[in-house]
């Protein structure tokens, strides 16, 4: 059946400012502090002088590009100078394939998930991908009915069409730097760069690279069986004697020194006309890079960390996204977050998980008949390095890498069956789950931290997709109602009766107010992407900074204590049949010193998450926060179930 391509368009709605968010300030962040009347003198001063003025050029500047904070956002990202490495990364763990043990041989699984990549890659090129659509009411808008309704409107009305049925198509903009794509580290801010016309893909195994074309002249895919073939070679190559430290170190350290590092790695030999500068331009250009690994932890928090975090040799951070597989099988999507929002990341991830096991293009029997395969034409990557470029650069990085990585800590917890939250309960009661889950966030923090621990505030991520040039923006969980509930739940612990009929209208009061806030945050209303495009803006003159920014109020709000990610995406959920995902877990690391990074997801069945602290944090408690967490689940499933 024929999908209406006007649905691929980057759609027409434009996202438009409100005043300055003075009332969210005063609820959700200084009303907790001393000098409360001084903070909002000093805020409504801010709006009435400097902020006005900022906000006058936001809105010529919103005139002039409506896709102006995307570029916001991107800019902010590629000057920031912390490696790319655990500050900038997230990663998608896939499960295993279902089809059968010998599926998950490492190379039939990496011939499969990068002949499914590829294939979506063929969909993008000839416009043929089946449109990013947020289903609010999937019975009746994922459906063949539907998609033949939209695809005989004119194409200007399609869009329109699809919101009269709750169907809301996305901007898929971003796709265009997902594949061919790399982030260069330069000074002062990286450059994003795209190669469409390259046709290899690059593959690091041991710490060493070999690349091989993935399209013919004719630009057609090369085979399943040319895939197997050449990632057998690969896997079977013999380990060396010496193994001395990858020029994949580059990739995990500070900007500033990654953009040095290269350059000293073309001056070696030759620069312009040398071998290393032809290699680079090679990973550059690549259209994607896989990485075969020896094989993850069972472990399942030290199998994320080894994913999102592996050794530094044995990665290529720079990449837009790499594509993990380990000698088990096990395989993961591993994927910088400036370059788009979480849900183009995990509708890929998806789609090439279900292609991969609906449609596999490599079965074990070629494995056991190796003769049908064609010859390998894999070509390695050689480099020419001095023992200075070792000494100097290589080898003390490889060891400050180390120490980040053995610095991050990673719990997760999966909780199934009757006593835990689940999203048929949450519906059952009526309540949202996102906002159960968020509570029961909050509950745990508290639980850990007591009642005044909070100091930064809790975050979760939501995309703007629905507007031309969406992006990734921040909603605060911690709203009156659920600070409200918390304190309800504190009074009877302190009486020893808990009323719960009160606290079941707290938690419809939370979920109330938890769903405006996700209404404010899917139309770009939310106040941290404004107050940051301000300041953006002042900083942008040159001159002092407002007050406003400077006030310790402001910097409090700019350090997240919680910084949470769902695990979902209406259209990621929407390309799986039901809810059935393809993915096992996802992580990030905190976004702050002190602070809990959280990947959460909620199904029919039970609920999980995967929770990121630093090591070296005095204040933080992974451990402990993920036992609260627990207890919270049975405790808000408990008054539900009431």
């Amino acid at each position: 059946m024929r999908v209406n391509r006007a649905l691929l368009t980057r759609y027409a709605s434009h996202m438009t400012f409100t005043k300055l968010g003075c009332s969210s300030i005063r609820k959700e962040v200084i009303s907790r502090t001393e000098a409360f009347e001084d903070l909002c003198t000093l805020v409504e001063h801010f709006r009435r002088s400097f902020g006005s003025v900022l906000q006058g050029k936001l809105r010529e500047l919103h005139y002039s590009n409506p896709n102006y904070m995307s570029k916001i956002l991107l800019d902010s990202h590629l000057k920031d100078r912390k490696p790319v490495a655990v500050n900038h990364n997230s990663v998608y763990v896939f499960k295993q394939c279902s089809l059968g043990t010998g599926y998950n041989d490492s190379v039939l699984r990496a011939a499969n998930l990068v002949y499914s990549s590829l294939r979506f890659l063929e969909s993008l090129r000839r416009n043929k991908l089946r449109p990013d659509i947020h289903h609010t009411i999937p019975t009746i808008t994922n459906s063949g009915n539907f998609e033949h309704l939209i695809s005989i409107l004119p194409s200007f009305l399609a869009t329109q069409g699809a919101h009269l049925f709750k169907a809301f198509p996305l901007d898929m903009s971003h796709y265009k730097c997902m594949f061919h794509s790399t982030r260069i580290p330069d000074f002062g801010i990286d450059r994003l760069e795209t190669y469409p016309e390259a046709r290899h893909v690059v593959v690091l195994s041991r710490g060493e690279f070999y690349t091989f074309d993935a399209f013919d002249d004719q630009n057609k895919m090369v085979s399943a069986e040319q895939l197997v073939s050449n990632f057998a070679f690969i896997r079977n190559r013999p380990r060396g004697s010496t193994e001395k430290p990858s020029v994949g170190l580059l990739t995990t350290m500070n900007r500033n020194c990654a953009a040095l590092a290269r350059q000293r790695l073309r001056q070696v030999d030759g620069d312009t006309e040398g071998i290393n500068t032809r290699n680079l331009a090679l990973i550059d250009a690549a259209i994607m890079v896989l990485i075969m690994c020896d094989a993850f932890s069972e472990y399942l928090p030290q199998l994320v960390s080894t994913t999102l975090a592996g050794p530094g040799g044995s990665r290529w951070f720079d990449k837009s996204f790499s594509l993990l597989v380990d000698r088990s099988g096990t395989a993961a999507l591993n994927f910088d977050c400036g370059w788009t929002d979480a849900s183009t990341a995990l509708r890929f991830a998806e789609s090439i998980f279900r292609d991969s096991e609906t449609r596999p293009s490599a079965d074990p029997w070629l494995l056991d008949s190796p003769h049908r395969l064609p010859g390998a034409m894999v070509r390695r990557l050689e480099w020419h390095l001095d023992e200075a470029f070792y000494e100097k650069v290589l080898l003390p990085q490889r060891d400050a890498y180390d120490a980040l990585r053995d610095s991050l800590q990673v719990d997760c917890l999966a909780e199934m069956g009757d006593r835990t939250l689940t999203r048929r309960l949450c519906v059952r009661a009526g309540v949202c789950a996102d906002a159960m889950m968020q509570l029961a966030f909050l509950m745990a923090h508290e639980k850990v931290h007591g009642e005044a621990g909070l100091n930064g505030g809790s975050t979760e991520s939501h995309s703007t997709r629905t507007f031309r040039g969406g992006y990734t923006t921040l909603l605060r969980p911690f709203t009156i109602e659920m600070r409200e509930f918390l304190r309800l739940f504190r009074l009877g612990d302190i009486v020893g009766y808990l009323d719960e009929d009160d606290l079941l209208d707290a938690l419809h009061c939370c979920s109330r107010a938890h769903q405006k806030l996700l209404r404010e945050a899917a139309v770009a209303q939310d106040w941290d992407s404004h107050l940051f495009a301000l300041k953006q803006l002042a900083e942008a003159e040159g001159k002092k900074l407002p007050e406003f920014f400077t006030n310790k109020a402001y910097e409090r709000i700019s350090t997240v204590d919680l910084y949470t990610a769902p695990l979902t995406s209406g259209v990621a959920n929407a390309a799986t049949t039901g809810t059935t995902t393809g993915l096992l877990i996802g992580a990030f690391a905190p976004t702050s010193p002190h602070g809990y990074g959280i990947s959460y997801g909620i199904t029919d069945e039970g609920c999980s998450a995967c929770f990121t602290t630093w090591r070296d944090s005095s204040i933080s408690k992974g451990s402990q926060f993920v036992e609260s967490f627990r207890q919270s689940l049975h405790q808000i499933a408990a008054i539900l179930q009431s």
